[in-house]
């Protein structure tokens, strides 16, 4: 009787572990999934790399200095977006830079260029 006891709870813990491995395993497929990628990547175009830069600026810099470094300029350089602020006339200082991938979307560096 007692090895039926120690086998039942030998049986339960196996198929306990089994089911905690499986559900890992379904989890590392689940996140290794890309889902949906766009053709011409998550930035793909100017207008999009410069609502990016500025809705990541704002919370940093605030709305008001943002705006008055319009127009922002956007270079595409090796899969690379490049978005630059604009010196207001007579203004001495640098102005926002934020470098974004186009195929997934990253925020690569900002900086306060020249």
């Amino acid at each position: 009787m007692k090895f039926f006891k120690y086998l039942l709870i030998a049986l339960q813990l196996f198929l306990v572990t089994a089911t905690w491995v499986s559900a890992q395993e379904s989890l590392k497929q689940s996140d290794s999934t890309p889902g949906y990628v766009p053709k011409e990547g998550f930035i793909p175009d100017r207008r999009t790399a410069i609502a990016v830069a500025i809705a990541v600026l704002i919370p940093i810099y605030g709305e008001e200095e943002v705006r008055e470094n319009r127009p922002f300029v956007a270079t595409l350089k090796g899969g690379k977006w490049t978005v630059t602020g604009s010196l207001p006339k007579n203004m001495v200082g640098g102005v926002p830079e934020v470098q974004l991938s186009k195929s997934n979307g990253k925020i690569l560096k900002i900086s306060a260029g020249k």
